[in-house]
């Protein structure tokens, strides 16, 4: 059994950046495990960490030596080793000196093509200790840092300038170097209250002597601080904290001992919109913002101070004092925003490319208000309500306040249409237009909220498809894929009875004739886009892929349709027939293609007459029975009763299969039984193609 020792690394820094930190120590752990697998060491666990000053990480039971392993080594094929007189020849010869033996030593090995020479060279491991300062000095060349920086006189490029680093194993130094800086077992802890150096003795101990220095080095730990007293202090102050989950990260990367303080502002700031004061919170100053029970600002935050001070009030006052001059920038903004109509900054949106091809942000917004219109019409929501919101839906992209809060684009459109006497639906629609943001984010509620964020969405797939800027690969600069899957939960989770068809239709009647360049593929490309997105939807999901392709294989009016047709299947997946109905659609479908009869829309006609046999005269009478059923459940769309009743073919399915010779000689009697075939396939495909499962 090999050796093992715990290896700690760590590179000491200036201050890293905050956004990248975590990242880059994630980055950093993974490069070197990477390497250490690919050379066949093994290690029983590893652990990154991080602070503002250093990148480190222990890996636990590292093996101190490399396995010993047997490389095999092919020469030339047997007729290459041997000249005319038997003597070997000069390429079987350096075959041989190249594996450090005689030609009396090699051995042979069977090909398919034939025999070669061959020969087992074992290769001794290598320790652990000879090569781990080269494994993490190529990691930390490999790390996605997108600016490097030099320092004093020297040649080296870093992120930031390296002032110390450690390299153990147990309680060994492993003599290297990182950037100029030799290896050794001082550390350093917080820079203000315990500046001077730490003796590391081995990796076991690396987290608790850095933790009485005052740096929770470990990332989680850390973190949770920062969560838990910004809680703690909210619930003493009876308020609760807004703890956005990447600020929460950022601040974690910022201080390496956090102490939360409570500090405050003068209440006449809360006139303006409480989303451009938490967003100037949390952008600039990175601090934590404070709300009440229903959700209300209130006129305190929290900040998140990396020193423990003797006079915190010292520390409050100053963030007061730079926090007021934030928040009176974004209540200038607003005053001054707000004294004129949403509706005046609409002309301004015409100096604004959209792109190119497809003009002004203005041109855009007027597309989208008669999108959103007709799309009201369908849904039945208020189409002049939509129309009116489609076209204030960019006004607030030429306002103060969104030029200095970019992420408040619609939020702020909603409150100066507010201010101005818009209708309520109206003001709601601007800002769930943008709706869902990412994945999972909350859709629309209101009709004309759905109708405008539809619009919004499908007038970028159509814009983008149409002058055959669509997305490769990872490149998809207009976030398409994005807009695809918020369509589509929008329609899928709202259940709105609107074809995509139909949406790309109306969407590309409102461009100008001509203006859509690569229109002769865009209806067939972009449906085909929708509707691999959608197969991402069901995939995340849990649902198997065969569901999906058992629907998409039939027709279906819409995304809510397909959505309640794959749901009628999902629940009848557990029914005793489901399978054996698979596999008797999986033969009717491999029968009929056999004999060319693929198109189940136009049914062919069964000839009672022709009947024969009791199994087959079952059967039809049977489907007869299930028809008259059925014709009522799909116009309802009650796709699962459906299926129950399709269900009753099981037993006469079965029986007709066991009796019934169907490619009978009398070629009407063969025609008559594949149209009973043809019959089963159509009833079935009234709800999905049973013979995908």
């Amino acid at each position: 059994m090999l050796d093992t020792a715990d290896l700690l690394f760590e590179l000491g820094t200036e201050e890293l950046p905050p956004k990248a930190l975590k990242n880059m120590a994630q980055k950093l752990l993974e490069n070197v495990c990477k390497a250490l697998d690919e050379l066949e060491i093994g290690y029983q666990s590893k652990q990154f960490y991080a602070s503002p000053r250093r990148l480190s990480f222990v890996i636990e039971q590292l093996q101190t030596t490399q396995k010993d392993k047997l490389i095999d080594k092919e020469g030339p094929f047997i007729d290459k080793a041997y000249d005319a007189d038997g003597k070997p020849t000069k390429a079987a010869l350096g075959f041989a000196k190249s594996c450090g033996v005689s030609f009396d030593e090699l051995s042979t090995i069977e090909h398919s093509k034939g025999t070669r020479l061959f020969y087992q060279v074992a290769q001794k491991g290598q320790k652990t200790k000879e090569i781990i300062a080269d494994i993490i000095d190529n990691a930390l060349k490999k790390l996605p840092i997108p600016k490097m920086m030099r320092w004093g006189d020297e040649e080296y490029q870093f992120v930031r300038p390296v002032h110390w680093a450690v390299l153990l194993l147990d309680d060994e130094l492993v003599d290297a170097s990182f950037y100029g800086c030799k290896t050794s077992h001082i550390s350093y802890g917080h820079r203000f209250h315990a500046p001077e150096a730490i003796h590391i003795n081995n990796a076991s101990e690396y987290v608790d002597k850095l933790e009485a220095a005052h740096v929770l080095v470990d990332w989680q730990v850390r973190k949770d601080k920062v969560v838990t007293s910004a809680k703690a202090l909210a619930e003493k102050h009876q308020a609760n904290a807004v703890l956005n989950d990447d600020l929460v990260e950022e601040v974690t990367a910022i201080v390496e001992y956090p102490h939360a303080l409570l500090c405050d502002f003068d209440q006449r700031f809360l006139r303006v919109p409480q989303e451009a004061l938490i967003s100037a919170m949390e952008e600039h100053q990175k601090c934590f913002a404070l709300v009440d029970d229903n959700n209300k600002m209130i006129n305190h935050f929290i900040t998140m101070s990396n020193i423990a001070s003797l006079n915190p009030q010292t520390v409050i006052k100053g963030n007061n004092k730079v926090m007021a001059a934030r928040l009176s920038d974004a209540a200038f903004f607003y005053d001054t925003d707000v004294k004129k109509p949403l509706e005046t900054y609409v002309e301004k949106l015409k100096v604004v490319t959209f792109q190119k091809e497809l003009g002004s942000v203005f041109d855009r917004t007027a597309r989208i208000a008669l999108l959103a219109q007709a799309i009201a019409k369908v849904i039945g929501a208020d189409e002049m309500l939509a129309h009116r919101a489609g076209y204030l839906s960019k006004a607030d992209l030429m306002t103060d306040m969104v030029y200095e809060f970019t992420d408040l684009q619609g939020i702020i459109g909603k409150y100066y249409a507010k201010a101005h006497g818009e209708d309520d639906a109206v003001c709601q629609a601007i800002e769930e237009q943008y709706w869902p943001k990412y994945a999972g984010d909350k859709l629309p509620q209101s009709k004309i909220a759905q109708a405008l964020a539809i619009a919004e969405k499908v007038d970028t797939l159509v814009g983008i498809f149409g002058i055959g800027q669509k997305p490769t690969g990872d490149k998809d600069p207009f976030a398409l894929r994005r807009a695809a899957i918020g369509v589509l939960r929008i329609l899928k989770e709202h259940h709105l009875a609107i074809s995509l068809s139909s949406l790309i239709e109306l969407s590309i009647n409102t461009f100008q004739a001509g203006q859509l360049s690569a229109q002769a593929d865009l209806k067939d490309s972009l449906k085909q886009f929708f509707i691999d997105r959608l197969k991402v939807i069901y995939k995340e999901e849990g649902v198997a892929g065969e569901i999906f392709e058992a629907v998409k294989a039939v027709d279906h009016a819409d995304v809510a349709d397909f959505d309640a047709r794959v749901n009628a299947l999902l629940a009848f997946k557990s029914h005793a027939a489901c399978e054996r109905l698979a596999q008797s659609n999986k033969r009717v479908a491999n029968i009929l293609a056999k004999n060319t009869i693929n198109d189940v829309k136009d049914v062919l006609s069964i000839d009672q007459s022709l009947l024969q046999e009791v199994a087959e005269i079952n059967l039809f009478e049977a489907l007869h029975s299930v028809e008259s059923k059925l014709s009522a459940l799909i116009s309802d769309k009650k796709y699962q009763e459906a299926l129950l009743i399709l269900s009753t073919l099981d037993e006469p399915i079965a029986e007709f299969f066991e009796h019934v010779m169907v490619i009978a000689e009398d070629e009407k009697i063969k025609n008559n039984r594949l149209a009973i075939l043809q019959k089963i396939a159509y009833l079935f495909r009234q709800v999905a193609d049973l013979s995908a499962l």
